[in-house]
């Protein structure tokens, strides 16, 4: 098996990672009398301390500061064009094999001036162990020095004027990408699908798909780019380790829809419930450590494993994703953590993908003080394992998100503008307003929007960026000095395609009250309306809130309060109907004996086991927007933690009967196959078994186009009961080998039932 560490691949055989060893008390106290900058690596260029003088030169807070931030103290681009960080990362390995080197290097103190040295890098070898020191000469501090230094400094500033371009190149890029993907992901999310044959169905599903792929690819793009710049900083929180994963499996089980992946994923009972770190990026570290494993798949599997562990002394969280896919061959191993890798491309013909999802995962993993690494066997699979720092949090800290209300819908009387200058982008937003009810208003320009402001009341305006003659941000900041206290106090929503870092900054610096990028999420829309719009202009059915631990009440079932809230499902999932199916179908087979399991773990003491399966069961129900079955999952889980008598029996009963409610409502939606026909007495023997003929090859060669004929099947298959539905789910989870080997079975019982 070939091993790679990302943060090390060009360590020498056999030598350790782990410097703590190397920094003595001793040596760092003659080192910090030296009147020169020192900084010591470890083998994989990872800086480690620094002496005295380094923190004066660089005007550092500290040692640690330095050290935190040595990588930020260069311009993301040296004065010969080549990115700081690879450079550096190629000295450091030159110095090893070379065991030593010497040149000038642009750096930037923390102040942001500019300051040239010379770079004198040295391996050394301390007790077994090999680094690197650094040595660095201030050349703004020698005369003869001078002239190279202002020659430096030139340079430098010319790149850091190429790297500004690039960010305003971004920026255009992002907004002129954005701005029809907008318009594409916006009408196909309101054309209506109700009137469409299974063929133009697929044909707007595949747009819808595409769409959300080709947004993905421009976030990469973006994300690395604000990586390397050192522009993206991470946001620690509290957050809640299982309910992370259980996001994550939803996204990654849309991800494999339609392939013919099994997907499974286990978090150890030793992971605390809480921990601190940046959740945001850190389900951006292991989607695309799951994506990368379903892009080099045949048929197959892929699994989750989030467990407790230790590295550098210090106790960490796991994240491993093992696949048996195609597998990488030694050579290529080494590059996989690097942006568009190169891969064997006889058996990568096909596979899709930026090549930037590792190369993202790894710096994201490299910011959090973490390391990366991959194993693989070439043509069997592979394996990618993260090692994160393990802070525990507190559950009272975590934010959880809140629940939109159920039905929200805005008043005749409300008035609302829409500014924008693409006609296709103003049909989208009025498009996504008359599914609230309403009928805005709209303008083509700034100047138009003010002319519009001032014959009107509006209660809200939405109001696009970058438009010509006037942008958004110059028509509000026009509308604020307007006489009139309604236009101080007129809440005006951004529109814009630029999702850079510090945008929505400069919109509320000008006077904008909030942000909406494109392309609009419903889930952003509903929450800008609830938050800016007067609630007499609003009509919200939302249930009462209850003091924390009361019991909900139970509902009226007649009144017509649906089960399952679907318009909640259609905002998370896109009203992406097959995908919720699906989700419908999973959750009725992983929990659809929940309650007796629960009941058993009762039994036999096991309290421990029947809070997790409760939390599970809360997590996956608000997924599928049973927010009842939710809330009373929630209850018992609470009982459970808090150790009360009886083991929370009544939460445990509400619980169960919303369990029940959930399930029923699943079997209205999702009816056996074989249930449409059941009693028909007839098949048609000579179509059925053409069918199975036509499905074999398919099952053989893992096509997921078996999914499709499953429905034909089952018209066909009917009377075969049991025998038919089990077949069908083995179809259903992906298990085309297990379905293959059944065909025969099935061909017997189509023979039977003809004898």
């Amino acid at each position: 098996m070939t091993v790679v560490d990302a943060d090390s691949a060009t360590r020498n055989a056999g030598v350790p990672t782990d410097g703590d060893d190397l920094v003595r008390k001793g040596v760092w106290l003659m080192l910090d009398a030296v009147p020169m900058p020192c900084v010591l690596f470890d083998c994989a260029g990872t800086p480690l301390d620094c002496n005295a003088q380094a923190v004066e030169t660089f005007g550092c807070r500290d040692k640690q500061d330095f050290v935190g931030r040595f990588h930020t103290l260069s311009p993301e681009r040296q004065p010969d064009g080549s990115l700081s960080r690879e450079r550096m990362r190629e000295l450091i390995r030159q110095t090893y094999e070379a065991g030593g080197a010497v040149l000038q290097w642009g750096f930037v103190a923390a102040d942001g001036a500019a300051l040239p040295a010379e770079l004198t890098m040295k391996r050394v070898l301390w007790r077994d162990y090999w680094c690197v020191v650094a040595c660095l000469r201030d050349l703004r501090e020698t005369e003869e020095a001078r002239a190279r230094a202002v020659a430096l400094e030139t340079k430098l500033r010319a790149a850091q004027a190429a790297t500004d371009a690039k960010s305003n190149f971004l920026a255009s890029m992002s907004h002129d990408i954005r701005t029809p993907l907008h318009a594409i992901m916006g009408l196909a999310h309101l054309m209506p699908s109700d009137n469409l044959d299974d063929r133009q169905g697929r044909y707007l599903d595949d747009i819808r798909n595409m769409s959300r792929r080709l947004l993905q690819i421009l976030d990469d793009i973006l994300d690395i780019s604000m990586i390397e710049s050192g522009k993206l900083t991470l946001h620690p929180v509290h957050y809640d380790v299982r309910a992370m994963c259980d996001g994550i499996c939803a996204l990654a089980r849309e991800a494999f829809a339609g392939r013919p992946v099994a997907f499974n994923c286990l978090v150890a009972d030793d992971v605390p419930e809480v921990l601190i770190g940046d959740e945001s990026r850190l389900r951006q570290v292991v989607f695309n450590m799951l994506n990368n494993a379903v892009q080099h798949m045949a048929p197959g599997r892929v699994e989750l494993h989030v467990q407790r562990g230790s590295w550098r002394a210090r106790p960490c969280l796991v994240v491993t994703v093992k696949d048996t896919g195609i597998g990488l061959k030694v050579e290529t191993l080494p590059n996989v953590f690097d942006r568009f890798p190169q891969f064997d491309t006889r058996k990568n013909h096909g596979v899709g993908g930026t090549g930037l999802g590792l190369a993202i995962a790894k710096r994201l993993v490299g910011m959090m003080d973490g390391k990366i690494f991959a194993t693989s066997r070439y043509g069997k699979g592979s394996e990618f394992t993260a090692y994160l720092p393990l802070v525990e949090g507190e559950a009272a800290r975590v934010v959880r998100p809140e629940v939109a209300p159920r039905r929200v819908t805005v008043r005749p009387d409300a008035r609302l503008l829409v500014v924008d200058d693409n006609p296709v982008n103003l049909t989208v937003a009025l498009g996504y307003l008359r599914r609230y009810g309403v009928r805005a208003d709209s303008a083509p320009s700034g100047a138009a929007a003010i002319g519009a402001i001032r014959r009107n009341a509006y209660d809200l305006v939405f109001m696009d960026h970058m438009m010509p003659e006037m942008d958004g941000i110059e028509a509000t900041r026009r509308i604020r000095v307007m006489d009139g206290r309604r236009y101080k106090d007129l809440p005006i929503i951004a529109l814009s395609a630029n999702v850079l870092p510090g945008v929505s900054e400069a919109f509320l610096a000008a006077g904008m009250n909030d942000f909406v990028p494109k392309p609009i999420h419903p889930g952003d829309l509903n929450r800008v309306l609830l938050a800016w719009l007067p609630l007499e202009k609003l009509v919200v059915d939302e249930a009462p809130e209850r003091a924390d631990g009361e019991e909900p009440a139970q509902p009226d079932m007649a009144a017509g309060e649906a089960v399952l809230d679907r318009e909640r499902r259609a905002a998370l999932l896109h009203g992406d109907e097959a995908l919720y199916r699906k989700l419908l179908s999973d959750f009725r087979r992983n929990h659809g004996g929940d309650s007796a399991a629960v009941m058993k773990m009762l039994t036999a003491g096991d309290r421990e086991g029947a809070r997790r399966k409760a939390h599970t069961l809360k997590s996956t129900a608000a997924i599928i927007g049973a927010e009842r079955l939710r809330a009373a999952a929630a209850k018992f889980e609470r009982a459970l933690s808090e150790k009360e008598g009886g083991a929370g029996n009544g939460a445990f009963v509400s619980m169960t009967r919303e369990l029940d409610r959930v399930l029923g409502e699943i079997a209205k939606a999702l009816p056996p196959r074989h249930a449409a026909a059941a009693g028909a007495g007839t098949v048609d023997r000579v179509a059925a078994k053409a069918l199975l003929d036509k499905l074999e090859p398919m099952l053989a060669t893992g096509d997921a186009g078996s999914l499709d004929m499953m429905d034909a099947l089952g018209a066909a298959l009917a009377p075969l009961g049991a025998a038919y539905e089990a077949f069908s789910e083995q179809v259903d989870d992906l298990d085309f080998p297990g379905a293959l080997k059944a065909l025969p079975a099935l061909r017997d019982a189509l023979d039977a039932l003809h004898g």
